[in-house]
């Protein structure tokens, strides 16, 4: 699994192998989100889920 950071100014970063993502609050939301990330070269699936 790949790694939250969070700063000291209390961003939050999301790195994903070499890449790095800006975590950030979303719009509220009444139904259930999934978001599937894949990396062919090493045959591995990252499911994120919020509801």
């Amino acid at each position: 699994m790949d790694k939250m950071l969070v700063c000291r100014s209390g961003a939050i970063k999301l790195k994903l192998g070499d890449s790095l993502f800006d975590v950030s609050s979303g719009m509220k939301c009444g139904f259930a989100q999934d978001v599937v990330v894949t990396n062919e070269n090493e045959r591995r699936d990252l499911v994120l889920s919020a509801s």
